[in-house]
């Protein structure tokens, strides 16, 4: 078992997580895929955007090919730039190649799953380029899945991708905890999917910083100094829902 899941870690998760889950079904739907396919080829640079990326290198490992997807925000849009994957064993030629795209689209960062947190990384890290590791395919699957609802996410029009996005499946556990894996089907493989959800996760699945409790604590003394000057009235029931309960167990 061990053997299986350091070899082809999708593989070994679609069979484990069948064996064990309450339900398993589709989890993009037609619609929603074909929805997103939209893009006739791969975007040029583009001055004043800013672009990131993500990797999928379970190619090296298993049966799957090493990905790459490039992506940038635009307005509320996510586009998918670039997306292109190598059937090779030997790194020196994606390395190479992943290094000139990099100049290309002005990125200096890029995201792996922990499978490539060792020789990968280095690789990775060798010709110029910070790593970061992505959450788990549940959860920056969950964040894809959320922009096709929104009809906000632009993909390439990709007969394999649209397969690979299809055959994407949901498992539920007894505590209805979702977890993503890839069907194969006909020879189609979740690695460029798998690189496009952790780029776009780079880009919108990091939820902004909050505000501190220095923030709260400067907020109500600024409403304290309101609610003393003439003819303004503190609202008895003021309390953001989220702000630390004793700083306002007074009011």
């Amino acid at each position: 078992m061990k053997r299986e899941k350091s070899r082809d870690p999708d593989n070994y998760n679609r069979e484990y997580l069948a064996q064990f889950s309450e339900r398993v079904e589709a989890y993009l739907s037609y619609d929603l895929v074909v929805g997103a396919l939209r893009l006739a080829g791969d975007l040029a640079y583009k001055e004043g955007c800013q672009y990131f990326s993500g990797i999928d290198a379970s190619g090296l490992a298993g049966r799957d090919k090493f990905a790459l997807a490039i992506v940038h925000k635009q307005e509320n849009n996510i586009y998918c730039d670039k997306v292109l994957s190598w059937n090779l064993r030997d790194p020196d030629p994606i390395m190479k190649d992943i290094k000139e795209l990099a100049g290309i689209y002005h990125f200096n960062k890029t995201v792996i799953d922990k499978y490539a947190k060792g020789w990968v990384q280095s690789a990775l890290e060798k010709i110029g380029l910070e790593v970061s590791i992505r959450p788990n395919l549940a959860e920056i699957y969950t964040n894809m899945k959320s922009l096709m609802l929104g009809n906000k996410l632009y993909l390439p029009d990709n007969p394999g991708l649209k397969k690979s996005l299809l055959n994407t499946q949901a498992y539920f556990g007894r505590n209805n905890a979702l977890s993503i894996a890839h069907e194969r089907i006909d020879n189609s493989h979740s690695d460029e999917a798998d690189a496009i959800a952790t780029a776009v996760f780079e880009v919108t699945g990091k939820e902004e910083p909050g505000m501190t409790e220095q923030d709260w604590k400067n907020l109500k003394d600024m409403n304290e100094r309101l609610s003393r000057m003439p003819g303004i009235r503190r609202p008895s029931s003021y309390e953001p829902e989220d702000a630390p309960e004793y700083l306002f167990n007074d009011w």
